[in-house]
């Protein structure tokens, strides 16, 4: 399990019960720099998120020799299992795994990110600390850092980048046919990653083989329809209208505009038709999308979900049930950081995937 930047492992805690209910060793890795405090992404390397995945993967593969290796990745957890993959395939010494289950994949990251570089090296000049954080906020959820230093932004736009062009190099020389099978599950609006470059970074360059790319829309239902930004709708309309591809693209969304079900609209890889597969799930009142956060996350979760779960053990405020209500300026932390969805209400589509991977692999 990879967890993504500034987080924790317990973003994937329920995928990893998820697989270790279904006979699965699960290894969690707290990835450098993370666990402490939110200085301690000041001077870590990417190399070095990297050494610990290698060494993760390794024990994983030692507890089970000759079993099927599953990487889980969520946000910058994703690069990290690519690369990872891809340098595996060259390099016995690596653990190989045999399928990858990405969640909120940080394939794209904005070249804002390098820029800020050169401002952080104001840092040291008495009265300019602040320079070397893109953000510095109290820190008030227990399984992630708030506060953001630009050291972090860095690291994963190098990582994303040197990615990028590993994938190049390997599309020409075929390398990538031996590329595990990939699920990743995207929210189609995301405000941490670009969602259109999962498509056209990863799948469009990989070989027919079964890969799967799950895209969670926004809520088209009338009265929420007319107030989303069109953004996500180019986006949606760019996947609905792409040529056949070579991955399987499924869609889960509203039934029609004036209903609240969700379907899952599935394009078979080579084929333009988006068939409707019912789901038995439908929008929550008043939400209007999922997001970056959102996705790997059911709602019963205690700290995040939309209905936690009561947890004895969880001494903490729920922060995934809506925004408090006050005046604005009343409080330290910006309304908004509440209102931004943490859990996702299609989750058992996920729990679906896991389920089929794990009886294909048992063949």
């Amino acid at each position: 399990m990879l967890h993504g930047l500034s987080d924790a492992p317990y973003s994937l805690e329920t995928v990893g019960r998820l697989l270790h209910e279904r006979g699965f060793h699960v290894v969690f890795l707290r990835i450098p720099g993370h666990g402490t405090i939110a200085g301690e992404l000041r001077d870590v390397d990417w190399e070095d998120w990297m050494a610990a995945t290698a060494l993760a993967l390794r024990r994983a593969a030692e507890v089970a020799p000759g079993k099927p290796l599953y990487v889980a990745g969520y946000s910058n957890g994703a690069p990290l299992a690519l690369m990872h993959t891809l340098r595996a395939m060259d390099d016995k010494s690596l653990a190989m795994p045999t399928r990858l289950l990405l969640f909120s994949p940080a394939m794209g990251v904005s070249e804002f990110a390098a820029m800020t570089t050169v401002t952080s090296l104001l840092a040291p000049v008495p009265g300019l600390a602040k320079a070397a954080w893109l953000d510095v906020l109290p820190e008030y959820d227990p399984y992630k850092y708030n506060s953001f230093p630009v050291n972090a932004a860095t690291q994963v736009w190098s990582l994303t980048r040197t990615l990028e062009r590993e994938l190049v190099r390997a599309q020409a020389s075929g390398k990538l046919d031996r590329m595990p099978t990939i699920t990743a599950f995207q929210s189609l609006v995301d405000s941490t990653v670009i969602a259109a470059d999962l498509e056209t970074r990863l799948f469009a360059r990989l070989p027919a083989k079964g890969h799967e790319l799950v895209v969670f829309d926004v809520n088209r239902e009338a009265l929420l329809g007319s107030l989303i930004a069109p953004g996500p709708r180019r986006a949606f309309d760019a996947i609905m209208a792409a040529p056949a591809l070579p991955n399987r693209v499924t869609v889960i969304g509203n039934r029609s505009p004036g209903s609240s079900e969700v379907v899952a609209w599935t394009r078979e890889a080579g084929s333009r038709e988006s068939v409707p597969v019912a789901t038995g799930l439908a929008w929550p009142g008043n939400v209007f999308s999922l997001g970056h956060l959102a996705i790997p996350t059911p709602i019963d979760d205690p700290m995040y979900g939309l209905t936690p779960r009561a947890r004895s053990d969880a001494p903490y405020l729920p922060l995934g049930r809506g925004a408090p209500s006050g005046e604005s300026g009343a409080l330290l932390i910006p309304l908004g950081q509440f209102a931004r969805i943490r859990s996702n209400p299609f989750f058992p589509v996920i729990v679906d995937r896991i389920d089929a991977a794990v009886k294909a692999d048992a063949r």
